[in-house]
């Protein structure tokens, strides 16, 4: 009935993944897609203070246009003044 959303994050990741690493890591979104039909276009991650640029290039890969972070306040503090919005670039520039 179209009330409930999936995003493409998995779980917590860790800063030290390979690219390797990461493509496994989405591999779900990929088999979400194609077992249900499910369009996936935005990731969450909540309680995760960062990610590492491999991040950005593997979102677009796979067609996520944007993601949402949810800082925790206890290993960390918010980088910016909140509610905020930035565009996001990655080392290839995309």
């Amino acid at each position: 009935a179209g009330r409930i959303e999936v995003c493409a994050h998995p779980l917590h990741l860790a800063p030290l993944y390979t690219h390797a690493e990461l493509l496994e890591a989405y591999e779900a979104v990929l088999r979400l897609r194609g077992d249900y039909g499910l369009t996936i276009t935005s990731a969450m991650s909540c309680d995760v203070n960062g990610h590492q640029w491999p991040v950005a290039e593997v979102l677009l890969d796979l067609g996520i246009e944007g993601l949402s972070m949810a800082i925790n306040n206890h290993s960390g503090r918010a980088p910016f003044r909140r509610p905020n919005a930035f565009l996001w670039e990655g080392p290839s520039g995309r």
